[in-house]
């Protein structure tokens, strides 16, 4: 018989190759969904991202409480940045239901444009409702037909305010509208009249790094006393990947808190006044993807989470009854719910005081829920109400128990590619063998 030599690297690094895989396959499917053991929170609404696009990205709203669109009265208008819909959520008899309000990729009359980026959703001291186009940066209202159909219509057409990322209003009864410029400006305007014209309120571009399409500035609340005592507060992120949390009086600003953030996206930085006058700051998981930094479901780091601070001094305290004061864990006392991914946008509704977010997710799902004190919210065990598979040490021995191959891609690049004390000694191995011969046959 006829008998051949290979180089013996070529069966070794097959069976390197091989062997990883299978470690990858086994950490993909083994251990436990861990997620269930835990008291996780559903919300009260997920939706698939778009078959043909493969993306979505939830844009939280407003539950409408205004008088000019009856149809949508008590329901939670909502949209998405990259599907360029917008819904309403109503409970009905105990189920929660989901309608399309409008569908701007079937009807590019608005802009021309093949969808509205809609980058937030902005409420008038009346409770009507406004959202933005980031594109164009243009606004747009809902009205009602006199047959009840729900419209959209363009709002003072000749207002464009590049990379428009919120709406709103100042409640000292001015019936002003309030819109953030993503590079570091605060503009205003009358909603009434015929006036186009819009006044700044702070320019603080000079500080504010907007590198990153989700960096920039990104959060503005009114202090409820706004009308006696002009204050107000921003978050926005600076040089070195960290978010700030600014409170102002003209040009006046006074630090607050900054956060380190360890990648440039999932910043979060949206922030609310709530009924009991303290106020609410949503938080990213500091980015990348997975919860690579093990943010979302640790109580001992202020990301991934929603805040709930009182900011009447000149620092900011911990109300004392936020639900993790007083623990002995080393839990941050400023968290009010936690296990969010990228909090875009939330609202507490001005009738009942229910808080309702967006968060983005990941993968295929977006979700949308209402936040309540110590709640945990599933990210990064869960994605919507779907079970997710993290790739992450931190997330060992939780597994969906299916082989999913974003997740293992990922577990390949992070675990494996990325382990260079593993590369070195793979590379090592290989060389190694080269020095031999193999016979076939």
């Amino acid at each position: 018989m006829d008998t051949r030599e290979i180089n013996a690297a070529i069966p070794f690094t097959v069976f390197l190759l091989v062997s990883v895989m299978f470690y990858g396959l086994f950490d993909n499917l083994s251990g436990d969904d861990e997620g269930s053991e835990l008291d996780l929170i559903d919300p009260v609404w997920d939706y698939e991202h778009d078959a043909e696009s493969g993306y979505g990205s939830v844009t939280g709203g407003f539950v409408y409480r205004g008088s000019n669109v009856p149809a949508l009265y008590g329901k939670y208008v909502y949209g998405d940045f990259i599907l360029g819909a917008i819904w309403s959520l109503e409970l009905v008899d105990g189920k929660y239901v989901n309608e399309l309000v409008y569908d701007t990729k079937k009807n590019t009359s608005l802009t021309g444009n093949s969808r509205i980026p809609i980058s937030s959703f902005g409420e008038s001291e009346s409770g009507e409702l406004f959202f933005s186009d980031r594109s164009t940066g243009r606004i747009f209202t809902l009205n009602q037909t006199s047959s009840g159909e729900v419209t959209v219509e363009p709002f003072k057409s000749d207002i464009s305010i590049p990379l428009m990322i919120g709406l709103y209003n100042a409640g000292d009864s001015s019936n002003r509208i309030f819109a953030i410029e993503q590079v570091g400006r605060i503009h205003s305007f009358e909603v009434e009249g015929d006036s186009n014209e819009t006044t700044l309120l702070l320019d603080i571009e000079d500080k504010v790094e907007s590198a990153d399409w989700e960096q920039g500035l990104l959060g503005l609340a009114f202090d409820p006393d706004f009308k006696n005592n002009g204050v107000f507060f921003v978050t926005y992120t600076i040089p070195g990947d960290t978010l700030r949390l600014s409170k102002f009086i003209g040009d006046d600003e006074t630090v607050l808190l900054e956060i380190e953030q360890p990648y440039v996206n999932h910043n979060g930085g949206h922030i609310v006044f709530g009924p009991d006058d303290y106020l609410y700051v949503g938080l990213g998981d500091g980015g990348k993807y997975n919860d690579a930094f093990d943010h979302a479901q640790n109580l001992k780091t202020l990301k991934g989470s929603m805040l709930r601070l009182d900011v009447s001094g000149e620092t900011y305290s911990i109300p004392s009854d936020n639900p993790f004061i007083g623990n002995s864990q080393g839990y941050k006392e400023e968290i009010f719910a936690y296990g969010f991914r990228n909090p875009w946008m939330f609202s507490f509704d001005r009738e009942n005081g229910d808080l309702w977010l967006g968060d983005v997710g990941q993968d295929k799902w977006e979700e949308i829920d209402i936040v309540v004190a110590g709640g945990n919210y599933g990210w990064a065990f869960r994605e919507g109400k779907q079970c997710f598979d993290s790739p992450f040490e931190h997330y060992d021995g939780h597994s969906c128990g299916e082989i999913d191959g974003w997740t293992f891609g990922a577990f390949m690049y992070e675990r494996i590619l990325l382990n260079l004390p593993l590369m070195l000694a793979f590379l090592l191995s290989i060389g190694l063998s080269t020095r031999y011969k193999v016979k076939l046959g």
